[in-house]
């Protein structure tokens, strides 16, 4: 068992009924407010998007449509500028989220507000995205999805362009099916994940129901992490080994993992401080939690020992004396003998007794030990 555990840090329950996955979580600096502290976005199949720090809230906004999954990242070509990137069943929106000082000191008002979407003409499941194909700055948009046919497929950016702009359906669809690289993985992909820890080269994670894929940007098997459990969601992020990567996962039976590349590494279950980073989890019931990894401190203290120089010749002359006890009594032990001497008593009674007398005799050893 591990020595660490998740230490609770900040929780908070979200809603009431509603319902969340693995993929409505997501963590960044979203308002850009150039603090260093990254904020908290929730959404929700009831369409709620909450972000927020922990212990406060910046705003609620209630959708027209459920959100499967929310992202932040540099979605807009011509800013630098974090956005936020939401997906409906039908479409997906990008917002930006800004803050106005209000009248009241150390008062700020938030808005959300959108600067474009993209209708999809099938229902979405999840997302991906990332610096694709060696673009730099902003995120340029590739989509890898799973179908019922268990595979992954990457499309490039231009194929989706074309497609929309193809003027009747049958064009789209047909250029829809080009496909840049195809993986059949034989099962069910719970998520997406796109990192870019090296300059040189970005991996693409895949987390199915019973293994964790590790691909290069082309599709090829990068490693592959046969899993013991179910798990329910996953987070890569940059290790201090150079040339791998750790991922986080997490079960079905709450317990988080952590993986460095295919090694376990750690394993704990979550359960006041300033922190810099803390692990954000999001039960299905919608409580958000902070947690940290850490010890159970030790309320023991070890009694003081009074200190004292070993006379090392008296130990030597006493260690010497006990061994010729022992040899003494080892000689004594096999040299030892035994005398037995017979002390014999016999009684006699008379002839003259009655008939019903009878005869006795007795013969009785003594034995004496000699050493």
């Amino acid at each position: 068992m591990s020595l660490f555990k998740a230490r609770d840090w900040w929780a908070a329950v979200l809603g009431e009924g509603d319902e969340f996955n693995q993929v409505c979580l997501c963590v960044g600096d979203v308002d850009n407010s150039g603090s260093g502290h990254d904020k908290i976005v929730v959404g929700s199949y009831m369409g709620m998007l909450r972000p927020s720090p922990a212990h406060s809230q910046l705003l609620e906004v209630q959708l027209r449509d459920p959100v499967i999954q929310v992202e932040v990242g540099k979605f807009v070509s011509c800013s630098d500028l974090l956005h936020l990137a939401v997906l409906h069943p039908r479409k997906l929106s990008v917002y930006s989220i800004s803050g106005t000082a209000g009248n009241v000191e150390h008062w700020v008002q938030y808005q959300l507000k959108r600067v474009y979407e993209h209708n999809l003409q099938r229902t979405a499941c999840n997302m991906t995205s990332g610096t694709f194909g060696g673009v730099t700055g902003n995120t340029s948009h590739e989509q890898l999805k799973h179908l019922t046919s268990r595979q992954v497929e990457s499309y490039r950016y231009e194929t989706l362009a074309v497609a929309t702009d193809a003027e009747t359906r049958q064009d789209a669809e047909q250029h829809s099916r080009t496909a840049d690289w195809t993986l059949v993985l034989g099962e069910q992909a719970l998520d997406l994940s796109v990192t870019s820890f090296s300059p040189s080269s970005s991996s693409i994670f895949v987390c199915g129901k019973r293994n964790l894929y590790c691909l290069k940007d082309n599709g090829h098997i990068r490693f592959m992490k046969k899993l013991e459990y179910k798990p329910s969601c996953f987070l890569p992020y940059s290790s201090v080994s150079e040339g791998t990567t750790n991922t986080l996962v997490s079960n079905h039976n709450n317990m988080l993992l952590v993986y460095q590349d295919v090694t376990l590494k750690q394993m704990f279950q979550p359960p006041h401080r300033d922190l810099k980073s803390v692990v954000v989890t999001l039960s299905n019931e919608g409580h958000l939690q902070c947690s940290y990894m850490g010890t159970d401190p030790s309320f023991f203290s070890t009694p003081k020992v009074d200190a004292r120089e070993q006379d090392y010749s008296q130990i030597d002359t006493e260690m010497k004396s006990l061994q010729r006890v022992i040899r003494q009594a080892t000689r004594t032990q096999a040299g030892r003998t035994r005398t037995d001497e017979d002390l014999t008593v016999t009684a006699t009674v008379s002839t003259n007794m009655d008939c019903t007398s009878v005869n006795t005799h007795t013969h009785t050893h003594t034995h004496k030990q000699t050493h």
